[in-house]
């Protein structure tokens, strides 16, 4: 067995709701705005990714754009549609570094993913302005509103996607 295999892992916890069945506005997301819509503004051409809210499951689910047309994503191993129930934005600077990493030529990039910055925490179909810390690459993401309380996310499943200062997330 490889190194510590055998041995139980203490995970930090991001900080999640104790039930599924709560008031969309407790628990850091007073003051969000209705958002059932979001767009992640990568290459419009062959990666822009959408989420649709649903109520009734209270998840997001995932649209990717392929070959022109934008496809509901599905778990490569259980071929579920991916629902998401929260989405976390976290704004950070990002550069290319030399090494190549495809075919096509494209750079790698690195990211600076400690100390704080700016995050849009999705939840619930409400858009919260949040900011996020993070003392070292072993610790959990810990999001809080502009009052200054703590974001927990919903149980299930939680997309990160980590996007340059300057993007705008559109969501309506």
């Amino acid at each position: 067995a490889a190194h510590g295999a055998d041995t139980p892992q203490q995970i930090p916890s991001w900080g999640f709701l104790a039930a599924t069945d709560h008031v969309a506005t407790i628990a850091g997301m007073a003051g969000g705005v209705a958002a059932t819509e979001l767009t992640i503004p990568y290459r419009e051409d062959i990666s822009l990714v959408k989420y649709h809210y649903d109520a009734q499951t209270r998840t997001y689910a995932r649209f990717q754009n392929n070959a022109g047309k934008s496809v509901r994503d599905v778990d490569a191993v259980n071929n579920q549609p991916i629902a998401a129930a929260n989405i976390a934005i976290i704004h950070t600077e990002i550069w290319e570094v030399p090494q190549i990493v495809d075919a096509a030529g494209a750079y790698a990039h690195d990211m600076r993913l400690t100390g704080t910055g700016s995050a849009t925490i999705f939840r619930d179909g409400l858009r919260q302005e949040a900011t996020w810390t993070r003392a070292s690459d072993t610790e959990p993401f810990v999001f809080k509103n502009p009052a200054g309380e703590k974001i927990l996310l919903d149980q299930g499943q939680t997309w990160v996607h980590v996007v340059p200062n300057d993007w705008e997330i559109p969501s309506s």
